[in-house]
């Protein structure tokens, strides 16, 4: 604990007074009255006010030489600190050439309730690209995660290098002949291999389904152990034509249903189908009854009908149509036909002679397929193997035959369809009976009496011998490749299944256009919160290998496609393997090509997780093109003034306070020695040294100094004081004079800053100044890193912990005071040393806006700024990180008591508000300046926040849950690195 600076004189005027009048008795004993009435006591009053004056300044000369003190070792009040935000802007439609945005264009908020808009400047010349994202997602192996639609929204959390869907590879076989699937059939499949392939047969790999129209089924598959080569399926009713890769037709697919260890070792040959309608097989879609002439009688296949009619004769006919049935190539057709029972209709009896003739017809006449009689066809017949047990539908039975290859549509009864007929062709089925005269009688005579045909049902029947599928696709990768070709073709084999495209993790970028042949760069915003680890200082520890150290970190490489292959990028990546947001800088690919990835065709460009990995795989916002960082303030150019050659020089900017790091010119009347170009260019840059374009000399950009304690009589150094606005130069000993010269100092600087500028996002909208075919401007996140300039009491702190530290950092304490001092952004800081001997700064970020609530996880730029600020004062053996605490999440469930009167509602939101304010890494903890770092979470800390507030007669139930592991815990226990997280609170009411 600090000593505390006791006042020189501590008396009020109150004591003053008293003391006063307590000695007027022995000093004025003539004075009696002492009443405030009295003119003496006024006056007393009137000196004792006057004394309290004194006192109180001369209470304020210790802090009054203390600051003396600090401005005397070079502490000065720190300026406010610009926020930062990225800008993306959208050029017009149809916009050609290149278009160029100039560093410096000013882009503001709007202007609203009377506020002065907020201003920013952009801090490089863009050129914008005429190119989009069309298609983003991650791979790894047979996984694949799809961020386009996220990312799209600006406001996206897509964990990169990380699928989280299976990439499905299948094989597509489509052919009209699987509508069989709709009848009660039997589909054989047979798949050849590749002669001498050792890999596994596709029928053991994978599993079938099917399209309902709606949606892909799953199949039952019948495998036979004998035989891998073939699957055989029973009905699938519901099977509906499908468009695949612009095909359409009936299809099923095959998932590959394990990965492969070797997909190059499954080739095929050849993917044959058989079909066989099984079962109560299928009726005629059309039916008609020839009975003479072009008399066709339509039959009612729902009853028993005469085929040949009621009394068949020469050329009475039965034509029966299937579209699908007789459509179908090559196949073995069966026509199954029973009678009407006996007992009904008397069986059928054919004449002797009787001649059945079957045909059909193949564009100019009906041509025969087989001829039947009484005694059938028990030997194949002809050349479609024509046979019929039904003795020409005198018995039940079937014909069966091999379909024409010339068998093609016709219109009969005025219905187009396949069709094939029976025909009498000779003979009869008896004859109808007739009166003859006998004698004087007539007598009706029936010596073979009419009895035809009459059948209970007839339906189709077939079989597809092994025919090659008509279509056959595989689908890898989001893409489809035709192997058709390859079927039909002798000696050509396939690979249906192809490997993972990525072994290693893998993120994607598809283009709608190239990249023009230019420097280009595409932003990405990470988030912070997510990206694990922080920024490490310092080397291995002693004795580690290199490659161990090296292998600590991702590494990311970048490719492109350029046609047949990836091609190294080389880009400058500025994310350092999307640890961090930043910029992807690259030269346009020349040889960049279109590819098809992820079903759709693009221009690529991937980033490939090489080696290491992540603490927490990083997780993406946005990706932008036109990307652009500004800076919030105002770039203003000044003539500050003549210098007169004095010592000591002084001139006052006309806008104050400043940013820091203006840019002061000084006009010299000669240009600068070598020696002194060199020393000029090393500490200001090579664009340094100006010509005069009037030919008065040449102007010389002067470099800034803390102070002149090592500037030489030549060095040309000057001072700055950003809260003053005022520019100080040497006397000629430490620091150079500026010469003589009229109008010869000017000075380029920025205005603006503090908080002010940490606007959200979406409001940096209007363009300064009009910038042709720039269509639109904004900021996609919020505004970061704006604060504002440092208040005396606390430059009194940082200077107290500056003479402790000498601005180095050897303690503990050194680390967290000079972690504040690099940034006023820093609100807490805390160092912890782990056991192997490094050192871990974790920062903890003031609020963005004063508005705004505390967020316990610093920005990329914060650490980067922190960082280098304690790399140049650390010990070299010490080894740092700068990153963010660990946040443990907890949550709270209470149940209260209320007092009489108390509103539910209210009281509970104030619960809320004032355990969420406890736990606040900025305000809260037992002293109000932030929970303390490592200390536990108990129930002892809730209770007395929780009853003190109005309306709380007393707690019933507290519960304490570790998020983490999901655990009720009556104390969350927190290390040294950690903070608390609150996650959640829920009240409940007992009354």
């Amino acid at each position: 604990m600090s000593l505390p600076v006791p006042n020189l004189d501590d008396r009020s005027w109150k004591q003053i007074v008293d003391e006063a009048v307590r000695l007027i008795p022995r000093y004025c004993p003539e004075w009696t009255n002492h009443n405030a009435s009295d003119p003496g006591i006024t006056l007393l009053e009137l000196y004792a006010w006057m004394t309290e004056m004194v006192i109180y300044r001369l209470n304020k000369v210790p802090e009054k030489n203390f600051l003396t003190f600090l401005d005397l070792i070079g502490v000065r009040l720190k300026p406010p600190e610009p926020a930062r935000a990225v800008l993306e802007l959208t050029p017009a439609e149809g916009t050609e050439g290149e278009l160029v945005v100039k560093k410096g264009t000013q882009v503001a908020t709007l202007q609203a309730g009377g506020g002065d808009p907020v201003t920013f400047e952009t801090l490089r010349d863009i050129a914008l690209l005429p190119v989009h994202v069309v298609r983003a997602a991650s791979s790894h192996r047979a996984n694949v995660a799809d961020h386009s639609e996220a990312l799209a929204s600006r406001d996206a959390r897509e964990a990169l290098f990380a699928g989280v869907q299976e990439v499905e590879r299948f094989l597509y076989l489509g052919d009209d002949r699987l509508n069989a699937f709709n009848e009660e059939a039997a589909v054989d499949l047979f798949f050849e291999a590749m002669p001498g392939s050792s890999g596994p047969r596709v029928p053991t790999i994978t599993e079938w389904q099917y399209f309902d129209g709606k949606r892909w089924r799953d199949m039952t598959v019948n495998r036979a152990e004998s035989d891998t080569r073939r699957l055989s399926f029973g009905s699938h009713p519901g099977i509906e034509k499908q468009l695949v890769n612009g095909q359409e037709t009936f299809w099923i697919r095959g998932k590959l249903a394990e990965p492969l260890k070797d997909p190059a070792s499954v080739q095929l040959d050849s993917v044959s189908l058989r079909v066989e309608i099984l079962g109560e097989g299928m009726a005629p879609e059309n039916a008609f009854v020839n009975i003479g002439n072009y008399i066709f009688l339509p039959v009612d296949q729902g009853k028993s009908f005469h085929p040949f009619g009621e009394e068949p004769k020469f050329d009475c006919a039965a034509y029966l149509g299937h579209k699908q049935l007789f459509a179908a190539p090559e196949a073995r057709i069966r026509i199954e036909a029973q009678l009407v029972e006996p007992s009904v209709v008397p069986s059928p009896e054919g004449s002797p002679d009787l001649v059945v003739a079957f045909e059909y017809w193949n564009g100019r006449k009906w041509a025969e397929l087989g001829k039947s009689s009484p005694m059938g066809v028990s030997g194949a017949q002809g050349q479609y193997n024509f046979l019929d047990s039904t003795g020409a539908f005198t018995r039940n039975g079937a014909i069966s035959f091999d379909r024409p290859a010339d068998l093609i549509e016709t219109e009969v009864g005025g219905v187009k369809n396949f069709w094939i007929r029976a025909r009498i062709n000779s003979g009869n089925y008896g004859a109808p009976g007739s009166y003859e005269l006998q004698g004087a009688n007539w007598v009706f005579k029936e010596d073979r009496p009419l009895q035809p045909p009459c059948l209970k049902s007839l339906v189709f029947k077939y079989v597809r011998e092994p025919k090659p599928v008509a279509h056959c696709l595989s689908y890898n990768d989001f893409q489809y490749r035709d192997h058709t070709d390859d079927l039909n073709t002798p000696y050509v084999y396939f690979q249906p299944f192809l490997p993972d495209q990525d072994e290693s993790p893998a993120f994607y970028l598809g283009f709608d256009a190239k990249f023009p042949q230019r420097t280009c760069s595409v932003y990405f915003e990470l988030d912070d919160s997510a990206v694990g680890g922080g920024e490490q200082l310092g080397g291995p520890p002693p004795g580690a290998a290199e490659e161990d150290a090296a292998q600590k970190g991702p590494r990311v490489v970048w490719e492109f496609w350029e046609g047949g292959r990836w091609a190294d990028l080389l880009p400058q990546d500025q994310t350092f393997g999307f640890t961090r947001s930043g910029y992807l800088t690259f030269s346009g690919p020349r040889n960049l090509e279109k590819r098809n990835v992820f079903d759709t065709e693009a221009f690529w460009l991937r980033a490939r997780l090489e080696s290491g990995s992540y603490d927490l795989p990083p997780v993406l916002r946005a990706v932008l093109v036109n990307a652009v960082d500004a800076l919030n303030g105002v770039t203003l150019e000044e003539v500050v003034g003549s210098s007169d050659g004095s010592i000591d020089q002084s001139f006052e900017l006309a806008n104050k306070p400043i940013l820091a790091a203006p840019s002061v010119w000084v006009l010299e009347p000669d240009a600068p020695a070598p020696a002194d170009r060199k020393i000029i260019e090393e500490e200001e840059g090579p664009e340094s040294i100006k010509p005069d374009p009037d030919g008065a000399g040449t102007w010389v950009r002067w470099h800034e100094v803390e102070n002149f304690f090592d500037s030489q009589p030549g060095s040309r150094h000057y001072l700055c004081d950003p809260i003053k606005g005022e520019i100080t130069f040497g006397d000629g000993r430490k620091g150079w004079v500026p010469p003589s010269g009229r109008d010869s100092v000017k000075c380029e600087y920025r205005v603006g800053g503090g908080v002010a500028g940490n606007v959200g996002g979406n409001t940096l909208t209007v363009l300064k100044q009009s910038i042709a075919f720039v269509q639109a401007v904004t900021n996609p996140f919020s505004a970061q890193g704006g604060a504002d300039a440092e208040t005396i009491d606390e430059a009194k702190r940082r200077g107290t912990y500056a003479i402790k530290n000498r601005d180095r950092a050897i303690t503990a304490e050194d680390y967290e005071s000079l972690a504040l001092a690099a940034s006023r952004r820093v609100a807490r800081a805390k160092c912890v040393q782990g056991s192997d001997g490094s050192i871990s700064l974790l920062l903890v970020p003031k609020a963005e806006r004063e508005d705004g609530d505390a967020r316990a996880v610093p920005s990329r730029d914060l650490i980067d700024r922190v960082a280098s600020y304690i790399d140049k004062r650390r010990l070299i053996t010490a080894r740092v990180n700068v990153g963010k605490p660990r946040l443990v999440p907890l949550s709270l469930e209470l149940t209260i008591s209320l007092k009489p009167g108390a509103t539910a509602d209210r009281v509970k939101a104030d619960v809320k508000e004032k355990v969420k304010r406890l736990l606040n890494p900025l305000h809260g903890g037992p002293k109000g300046d932030g929970w303390p770092f490592g200390r536990a979470v108990g129930k002892a800390d809730l209770y007395p926040v929780v009853e003190g507030v109005d309306g709380v007669d007393r707690i019933t139930d507290l519960v304490i849950i570790d998020e983490g592991r999901r655990l009720r815990v009556e104390m969350l226990k927190l290390s040294e690195d950690e903070l608390p997280n609150l996650i959640g609170v829920e009240i409940y009411d007992r009354g």
